[in-house]
This record gives structure tokens, sequence and C-alpha cells, in this order.
């Protein structure tokens, strides 16, 4: 008994797509016969001449290389727009550190430095012996921080140490090591005074927002970039305490401050970066309206 319901069920269902696929059929040859121009009739005739692009048959050939696609015209005038000296490697330097940089470097240092000062300190503290720093200073302190990276050392108090099986005496020659430790203790970019937080375009960029604007619209500035560009993100090395520090296990660094840059192909100068600082990165300020997948 169940099985002839199955059979009675099956062959009403195959009755029912019959009804449906003959309704339909009619529906399209109805739609035909009134479409004005008789359209069948034209597709008919297309498909039947033979000496159509539709019926012209391509072969392809594996062995041979295809056709690159076309490029867009590059109108650009690639290279240096600003002349330095070849033979020294400060004149480079100071294309993008520019007298701009370093003069706001030293001001706000200064007034850091200042408003620390107020604070209570202890009786033999280093901050009393607190000067004011000018552009040599920067310029010096700087030169040593770039020797830190070349000559390595776990302890920064080793680089100033006399022990004959450590010691590098240039380090000493240059500034000494309660000078440096103090550059270094009050080293600032901005004023934290006039921070606000609700109209600052980077809340937390604030404390190098500006000097990093000045450097990347030097690096614009100065060289223009050929016609092949790559685009892509980079990971610098940090592991200190920041909110948005990532970690990729693919990169080297591993933990650190992703960057997006864009960066000339054949020699890797970088022309433009955004600094990922998490969901509410601002890549443009145009897209500042839009929801926050949009901009």
């Amino acid at each position: 008994m169940a099985s002839k319901r199955h059979l009675a069920s099956a062959s009403a269902v195959l009755e029912e797509f019959e009804s449906s696929d003959s309704d339909l059929e009619s529906l399209v040859e109805s739609s035909d016969s009134d479409s004005p121009g008789n359209l069948s009739s034209d597709s008919e005739s297309e498909l039947s001449d033979d000496s159509g692009p539709v019926r012209t048959w391509c072969p392809i050939d594996l062995d041979v290389d295809q056709a690159a696609p076309p490029r867009f015209p590059f109108t650009g005038a690639p290279g240096m727009k600003i002349e330095a000296e070849c033979d020294d490697p400060l004149a480079y330097l100071k294309l993008f550190f520019t007298d701009e940089v370093i003069e706001k470097i030293v001001v706000e240092t200064n007034r850091y430095a200042g408003q620390q000062q107020g604070a209570p300190h202890l009786r033999f503290a280093r901050g009393r012996k607190w000067e004011p720093v000018t552009k040599d200073d920067i310029w010096l302190f700087l030169g040593l921080v770039i020797l830190q990276g070349v000559v390595g050392k776990p302890v920064q108090k080793w680089y100033w140490s006399k022990n004959k099986i450590i010691a590098t005496p240039f380090f000493g020659s240059v500034m000494p090591e309660y000078r440096f430790s103090l550059i270094m203790k009050y080293l600032h970019f901005a004023n934290n005074e006039e921070f606000d937080e609700t109209t600052h375009p980077t809340p937390k960029l604030n404390k190098i927002w500006e000097v990093s604007q000045i450097i990347l619209q030097n690096f614009q500035q100065t060289y223009v970039p050929e016609r092949d560009v790559s685009i892509d993100e980079s990971l610098m090395a940090y592991k200190g305490r920041l909110s948005w520090v990532q970690y990729i296990a693919s990169k080297r660094a591993r933990f650190g401050v992703k960057t997006y840059m864009l960066c000339e192909s054949s020699s890797g100068y970088i022309w433009n970066m955004v600094l990922y600082t998490g969901k509410g990165t601002q890549f443009n300020p145009r897209y500042s309206p839009y929801g926050l997948a949009t901009s």
C-alpha cells in the first residue's frame, strides 16, 4: 500500500511539471510572436551569418606568449626634485629632517622639560642638571641614536662604559651619558597643553602627528617615483605598551606598528604612508562622514 501511494504521488508531480513546462513554452511563443520587429528572425539571421565576429574562431597557441594588456600613459617626470651633494649622506638626511623639523623638536623638548621642572624632584635627581637643548644638540643626539643601531649593546649605559672589554670611547667624546639620558627623557614633538581630542584628526597619534606630517610632506616634495609603484603593509618592530600593536606571525618582527606604504617598486622609496591605529584609522579625511567600513 505504501509503494502504491509513493507511485501515485510521483506521477502527480511529473504531471504538474509537464503542465508547467507546456505553459512556459506557450508563454515564450506568445511573447516572441507579439514582440515588434520579429526579433527571433533577426537573431536567426545573425547566427546564420558566418562572416560575423561570433563565428570567427581564434585558435589558442600555448607556445606563443600573449600580448600584455595596454598600459595607461605615464606623464610624470620621475627623479629628484631637489639638488643634493652625492657624496654627503648628511645632505640627504637633511632633505627630510629639515630645519623646520629640528626646530619643532627643540621647542617642544624644552617646553616639556620646563613643564616637568615644576614637579617635585628628589634632592639628587638628574632633572636638576637640565639645560635647554639647541639644534646642534638634537643633531648629535640623532647621530648617536643611529649609531646605536649599528653598534648593538644590550644596555644603554654600556655605550659610555669605561670597561676596556666593552668600551666605545666615541660616544663619550660626543656627548656625556647624563646629557643623552635627559634628552631621551624629555624628547617631545608636540605641545600637550594644546591637545584637543574632539578636534584632532588622529587623537592616538597626537604625540608625533605634526612632525610625522612634515617629514611625509618632505618625502613627497623631494622625489617623484617612477611609473611602477607598490602598495603594501609594513611592520615596524615595537614591543612597548601601545593599544594598536599588531601581531603578524608571517613578518620577521612579528610584533610592531603596522603601516600602509606606497613605494617605488625599483628603489623602495617611500612616497606616502598611513599609520594603522586600529578600527578607527582615518585613511582620508574626505571619507570621515561615511561609516567605518566605507571610510
